[in-house]
């Protein structure tokens, strides 16, 4: 793989598959374009609060639907010094 360059402000996920095929009342699965679309929205967020609103998004997703596999998110935020 090459190398990229890196900008403040950029983000890098780190997920398991617990978060994509997490699954609806209706047998969808959460998925990588919901994950995208909600890190863009919170994108001016800290990385905290982008965990957050991707973990509630996720359970609105499923509502009271058991999810049987594990799920781990780390988010990492590009900062600027000074």
């Amino acid at each position: 793989a090459g190398r990229r360059s890196a900008a403040a402000g950029d983000i890098l996920l780190e997920l398991t598959d617990g978060i994509l095929e997490a699954v609806s009342p209706s047998g969808e699965q959460f998925g990588i374009d919901r994950t995208i679309e909600c890190v863009a929205q919170h994108r001016d967020a800290s990385a905290r609060e982008i965990v957050e609103a991707v973990w509630q998004a996720v359970q609105k997703h499923c509502g009271r639907v058991p999810q049987s596999d594990d799920v781990t998110l780390v988010v990492l935020k590009l900062t600027s010094e000074g």
